[in-house]
This record gives structure tokens, C-alpha cells and sequence, in this order.
């Protein structure tokens, strides 16, 4: 598919901003049984669908492109080709955040221009997302399974253990993943990574923190956060190449010594302060609505967004060709 083509569409700014708006998917209910090719479903809040190879031919499409393209995803992040390609002009480092409690970040170690690609977001599961429907989950080991089947556990019953899927990042855009296009069939695709692997060169971009966090569940506490993290952000994860790999990209110039910092949305910060409250034996509130002042900065974060991957379509081009080229000669 053309990028150049995809991104001039004036439907898709509309999808950054419904993509930005998108929570995290917590919550699941997982049956253990027998997953062929280790493709695992879930169904939201009822009883799961299970598909073999006696299924329904019309999942079969979505379930073998899925499996396609985290085969492809665990390869290229495998390939000692494929990293030294993309670690032609590393120049940032792993270290303890310079945020109290965010674990590690990622900092420069040199001057960064803006429009520099500085790192790609790790795949170790790919889902399908399609909200009244049965839903599909696909890891390449059997570590990775385990480790997603240890986060997809019945939160009725084990709520306090349950971990929160801090990596989990919905898919943008219109790209088709293996030949499966999620526009025409409807749902969202996202990516997750599994932090117990070892890091490997530049697919680090999950340990981008973001420079703000949402303290109360008001609209001045969103405003607050956005705020926040947009004087804070020097970065942006884009759709880059075949899908589902994610670039991220400097917004801004970044000096050396930064840390770097992108924003991750204020559902994703509303889900977790709520969560904590109701850990804390606070009573449940709902999140609070999407006013027109918060709706112009999450518009913001998605012209971030569509910039940056515009300015990408020619400061990038030939390596996101050379990337396209590497996924698909994977077999």
C-alpha cells in the first residue's frame, strides 16, 4: 500500500484522534484450552469462542494474517541483518528514568535533530480487538504466551494480581496487516510486549516514558496532564513500513543527556488512576467525559502525529522501503 497515499486521506486524521482516544484493553476473560499455531481468543465479559481448523472459514483470515505477521515481527526482530539495518544511527541509551517510580527511560547520548528516527516498538503479541466479538491473540514462543496468559487472567477472581498491560498500543491507520484489512472488517489491532525479554538494539521504544500523568479524574486534571505532556514530549510513535511496526520519531530537537518523552493519552492515565483508587478500597467512579477543551488537546497529539509521519514519508523513505522488503521476504 502506498504511505504517501494513506496518509493524505483526510479520514485519517480521524482515526489518530479516535486512536489516541482508545483505552487500554484490561480486563479480559481467558479459558484455558488447547491453541493451535498459539492464536488464543477471548470474548469480553462472555463465554469464549474457541476456532480450530474445523471453524468458521470466515475467521480463518484474520487469525492465520495475525499469526503471519508476529511470525515476520519475531524474525525481523531476530535478524542480525534487520538490526543492524536499523541501528545505523542509534544514539540513545537505556538508564533509570528521571521520573520517581517510572523504572527506566531512554535518554540521548548525542545532539538529536527533530524528524530522527530513534528507536522501533518491540511486537511480542499482536491482538484483534473487535469488541462484541470473539477476539484473537497471537505470541511466536511459548514464553511469550505464557507470560500474555498470566495478564488475560479472570479479573472477577483475581483482581489484585492481575497486571496491567502497560505496553499495549493500538495500531493507527489503515495498513493492512498480512493482507488483512481492519477497516473493511471492523475492531482495532494492537501490539504488546512481553518486558521479560531482553532488550535488543533499538526496539526499546516501550520504555519511552511520558513526562505527565493524570492526578484527578476532572476535566482540570486532563487539562493538566495534556498540558504537562505536551511541554514535555520530544517524541511520537508513528506507523512506519508494514504493519505492525511502529517508529518512534523525535518532534522536537532533543539535547544530549534528555530523556525522552511522548504521551500515551489521558484514557490510559484516567484507567490507571482509577484502578488504583478502587485497589484502595475507594468506591468505583466512571471516568470523567471528554469535554470540547480536552477534545482540542487530544486533537493536538494527533496533528503531532500525522506531522511526523508526513515529514517521515521523505526524510525516511528508503529506509522504510528497505524495511518493507525485509519484512516480506521473511518466510
Amino acid at each position: 500500500m502506498n504511505l504517501t497515499a494513506m496518509v493524505s486521506s483526510s479520514s485519517f486524521f480521524t482515526l489518530i484522534v479516535s486512536a489516541v482516544l482508545l483505552p487500554p484493553i484490561l480486563g479480559f476473560y481467558h479459558l484455558s484450552l488447547p491453541c493451535p499455531q498459539q492464536v488464543q481468543f477471548w470474548h469480553r465479559g462472555q463465554a469464549l469462542l474457541f476456532l480450530n481448523s474445523n471453524g468458521n472459514e470466515s475467521e480463518k483470515v484474520p487469525i492465520d494474517c495475525l499469526k503471519d505477521a508476529m511470525d515476520r515481527m519475531h524474525a525481523l526482530q531476530q535478524d542480525d541483518h534487520s538490526r543492524s539495518l536499523l541501528n545505523k544511527k542509534q544514539s540513545i541509551r537505556i538508564g533509570p528514568s528521571s521520573i520517581a517510580g517510572a523504572g527506566n527511560g531512554v535518554f540521548a547520548t548525542k545532539n538529536i535533530k527533530a524528524g530522527t528516527i530513534v528507536g522501533f516498538f518491540p511486537v511480542h503479541g499482536i491482538g484483534l480487538e473487535r469488541f462484541d466479538v470473539t477476539n484473537a491473540f497471537a505470541t511466536a514462543t511459548e514464553d511469550d504466551r505464557t507470560y500474555f496468559d498470566s495478564q488475560h487472567i479472570d479479573s472477577e477472581v483475581a483482581r489484585d494480581n492481575t497486571v496491567k498491560h502497560n505496553y499495549l498500543h493500538f495500531l493507527m491507520g489503515s495498513r493492512p496487516m498480512c493482507g488483512y484489512l481492519v477497516k473493511e472488517q471492523g475492531g482495532a489491532l494492537y501490539i504488546d510486549v512481553n518486558p521479560n525479554r531482553p532488550l535488543r538494539d533499538t526496539w526499546i521504544s516501550h520504555l519511552i516514558n511520558d513526562g505527565a500523568v493524570v492526578e484527578f479524574n476532572t476535566e482540570e486534571g486532563l487539562l493538566d496532564y495534556y498540558k504537562m505532556s505536551a511541554q514535555r514530549k520530544n517524541c511520537v510513535n508513528i506507523p512506519f513500513g508494514p504493519s505492525p511496526i511502529l517508529a518512534t520519531v523525535t518532534s522536537s530537537k532533543v539535547k544530549k543527556g534528555d530523556e525522552l518523552f511522548t504521551t500515551y493519552g489521558g484514557s490510559y492515565w484516567l484507567d490507571s488512576l482509577l484502578e488504583s483508587a478502587t485497589k484502595d478500597g475507594e468506591e468505583a467512579e466512571e471516568p470523567i467525559d471528554i469535554s470540547d477543551d480536552v477534545q482540542l488537546h487530544v486533537q493536538q497529539t494527533a496533528r503531532h502525529i500525522f506531522d511526523a509521519m508526513q515529514e517521515s514519508q521523505q526524510t525516511h523513505a528508503k529506509l522504510r522501503m528497505e524495511l518493507e522488503q525485509l519484512f516480506n521476504d521473511i518466510r
